[in-house]
């Protein structure tokens, strides 16, 4: 059996290093060369790797490295998690730029040491799923500076759906303010996608109506029309 097809089995991690151990000891591999295949054929079990071998001259920059390139991103709250030693500040840096605006807030929330302000203000521009998420289950998050990216959020899209989650779940959450200001957005949201109907119904079909305002689909294009009066 290769190197690459131990690494890859279901052989449980006790068993595994055991082996590996013994082939090192042997002098049949290198940990060098267990560096390149755990990188290359197996990200699962990278961490216990890690874990194993950190004392016995493992280039452990390296194998942070290849963590923060994966582009699974769960890896890395993993290894910030279990890694004692992990480099904090750059595994929040790969979260940030990574896929998910989820697992920004999964980090803040599970990964101790975690730059709470940095995370926070990363999660400002992220959806209102995750401001609520964040302002209600991470400790020391700024509850202030989530509710105004909300309202932000909601001025630019239109979309106050989280307004009501957001007073009632979170804690220090201006209540009155968010239930004050729901409506008034989802209805100006309402309002502004009706007009635009409106004005792409009006555009593509201002000739043909202007031929035959008779119609009764003229007569619609004008009740509706009135509507917005």
């Amino acid at each position: 059996m290769n190197i690459k097809t131990l690494i890859t089995s279901y052989i449980e991690n006790e068993r595994l290093f055991e082996i590996l151990d013994s082939l090192l000891e042997q002098g049949v591999i290198t940990l060098t060369d267990l560096e390149g295949e755990f990188i290359e054929t197996n990200p699962l079990k990278i961490i216990a790797f890690i874990n194993h071998y950190k004392n016995n001259g493992l280039n452990l920059e390296k194998m942070e490295d290849a963590i923060l390139n994966y582009r699974e991103s769960k890896f890395i709250i993993d290894y910030a998690k279990k890694c004692p030693y992990a480099n904090i500040s750059k595994c929040e840096d790969a979260i940030i730029n990574g896929y998910s605006e989820q697992l920004i807030y999964e980090f803040a929330r599970d990964v101790d040491g975690a730059n709470i302000k940095k995370l926070e203000k990363a999660v400002t521009k992220c959806k209102p799923e995750i401001i609520y998420l964040f302002a209600k289950f991470v400790k020391g998050a700024n509850v202030e500076n989530l509710e105004n990216a909300l309202i932000k959020y909601a001025k630019k899209n239109g979309n106050g759906s989280y307004f009501a989650k957001f007073a009632k779940d979170v804690k220090k959450a201006n209540v009155e303010r968010l239930l004050n200001i729901s409506p008034f957005f989802i209805a100006a949201f309402k309002r502004w996608r009706y007009i635009k109907w409106i004005t792409r119904i009006c555009n593509k079909s201002k000739y043909k109506y202007r031929k035959n305002r008779k119609s009764y689909s003229f007569k619609i294009f004008k009740r509706r029309c009135n509507l917005l009066c």
